[in-house]
């Protein structure tokens, strides 16, 4: 943060208005105003962070006017990263730009550009399926879940680990209704830790099989060496739960859960390999999904600059802000009185409601 504000600090007097973007595998600097920024841009770059010449011309680009918004708007629609449609990129961008108007490094002409690329970005986003479909292992094995259950507010979710991937399917679950989550860890204050940030119990590992009696959903992912949730247990377990069915994910590698586990009645077990090959589905899905979208960015782009007056602008981007938010705020509403409908139903409702939104600002 540091580095960031030093280099913010040094342009000011080279660059009018400017916004530094920095995430995990980008750094991007937008700037207005400047008459030739060609150079700005390496020699400071130059300067304060030591980089020589030679591998700053292998990687570094830079566009001008309409080609640098719509290199923005790609990357806020997320049509840029690494993994197609991905959603963190957005809120690191409307960050950076919030923490530059804040600090008075952006102006007028940026603030300008980043309503229009948040408008480009949004339509992307809700008239295509870009950003569907889970394509992490954590969020897969929740999708799993719920082509299995109708509903989850009655469900007990068992995770045996308290590391990051427990934590992310964790948060996963509780989003999707889950009010009942056990941990089971070697580790007791990690397990406990786990535990108390979603309102849930702990077990010791010593009480493995008694957390798998009353469980519904077991996702598991340890650093054991060798399996700890054996054929012997589950078996044990199944016996005191009077034919209710056991659903395992095991995220572990090794493996945490013996493969014999899987051919016990109304046992349904699922490994990293099921769970990999439907994030590559997913990927793929998202990739032709992408052509769509990078069709339908064009089109917005063109519709946002050419209806974009200076007085106008802000209030064609405010009223849509609203009219998104009302639309969240009323199917939220909706799915909340309907937990029982299916995502493919959810995701009918949404585009139709969608459409039809976008039918009726279109005029406006």
């Amino acid at each position: 943060a540091q580095r960031k504000d030093a280099l913010l600090q040094a342009a000011r007097g080279r660059l009018p208005e400017q916004v530094l973007l920095c995430t995990c595998n980008r750094t991007e600097w937008i700037a207005a105003g400047a008459a030739d920024i060609s150079e700005s841009f390496p020699d400071l770059l130059r300067l304060h962070l030591a980089i020589e010449p030679e591998i700053l011309r292998e990687h570094f680009y830079i566009y001008h006017g309409e080609e640098a918004l719509h290199h923005l708007c790609r990357v806020a629609a997320g049509l840029d990263s690494m993994v197609t449609g991905e959603t963190q990129i957005l809120g690191q961008l409307k960050d950076a730009f919030e923490s530059a108007i804040t600090s008075g490094y952006a102006g007028a002409q940026l603030q300008r550009s980043y309503q229009r690329l948040l408008t480009v970005a949004k339509s992307v986003r809700h008239e295509t399926a870009i950003g569907h479909g889970a394509v992490s292992v954590s969020s897969v094995a929740v999708q799993l879940a719920k082509q299995i259950f109708a509903h989850f507010d009655d469900k007990v979710v068992l995770l045996v680990g308290a590391g990051e991937m427990c934590e992310l399917a964790a948060q996963a679950f509780t989003e999707l209704g889950v009010t009942q989550i056990r941990v089971v860890n070697r580790d007791p204050a990690r397990g406990q830790s786990l535990a108390q940030r979603f309102g849930g119990q702990y077990f010791p590992l010593t009480q493995l099989a008694e957390a798998l009696t009353s469980a519904d959903i077991v996702l598991s992912s340890t650093a054991s060496p060798t399996p700890i949730i054996t054929h012997g247990i589950v078996q044990q377990a199944m016996k005191l739960r009077h034919g209710r069915p056991l659903f395992l994910i095991d995220i572990a590698m090794p493996r945490d859960i013996e493969e014999a586990v899987a051919s016990l009645a109304q046992v349904y077990l699922y490994n990293l390999d099921d769970l990999q090959r439907l994030v590559a589905d997913n990927l793929r899905e998202r990739a032709k999904e992408g052509e769509k979208a990078e069709q339908l960015l064009q089109v917005r782009l063109k519709e946002v600059l050419a209806g974009s007056g200076e007085e106008i602008g802000p209030l064609i981007t405010s009223l849509r802000d609203r009219v998104n938010r009302l639309e969240h705020q009323e199917l939220d509403k909706l799915f909340r009185r309907h937990p029982h409908w299916s995502e493919a139903e959810r995701d009918q409702v949404e585009r139709s409601v969608n459409l039809i939104l976008n039918r009726v600002l279109h005029d406006p």
